[in-house]
């Protein structure tokens, strides 16, 4: 994404949270989460834990050491997208080049309590507007949670499944 582009973070709800765009462009979706964590940013983003999620960080700068490619979880980028109050260039530089959306000045701190308060969300973040970002949120069967209760058959690729490794480390 170009710098400076307004873009926004809509949770399934309808819940709009302004920012900038700082990552690659286009729209990502997926379960939005958040990290407390003031450091780890880079083990946080490539952790397959987070796979098919949107990972808000609430510590207020991310970025401020840099990235240190030795310390990654995994060879990728797990997370869906970022969400941060504030990025370093080189930080937002590298999750663009890994094709990660990525969105700063946002409220995570409000962010953060809603999630805490309300629980696990769908959500979709890029420089669509806001009513197509909230369609694209509401679009991810896969994070229905009552739906995969009626329909089993959309939980028998679960993001577990798509982390996991062909074959044991030994």
């Amino acid at each position: 994404m170009q710098p400076g582009i307004q873009a926004s973070l809509v949770l399934e709800d309808g819940t709009v949270f302004p920012g900038r765009a700082v990552g690659a462009p286009g729209v990502a979706a997926g379960e939005a989460c958040f990290s407390t964590a003031s450091a780890g940013y880079e083990q946080a983003v490539t952790d397959p834990s987070y796979a098919r999620q949107v990972l808000a960080f609430a510590y207020p700068l991310i970025g401020n050491y840099g990235v240190d490619e030795r310390l990654l979880e995994s060879d990728r980028v797990w997370t869906e997208g970022v969400v941060m109050r504030r990025s370093r260039p080189a930080w937002a530089a590298w999750l663009a080049a890994r094709g990660i959306v990525a969105l700063e000045e946002i409220d995570t701190r409000a962010l953060v309590r809603r999630l805490r308060d309300d629980g696990a969300m769908r959500c979709a973040l890029g420089t669509a507007t806001p009513e197509e970002l909230h369609a694209r949120a509401l679009a991810q069967p896969h994070l229905d949670w009552p739906r995969m209760q009626a329909e089993p058959e959309l939980a028998s690729s679960p993001p577990a499944f798509e982390a996991c490794t062909a074959e044991p480390y030994r």
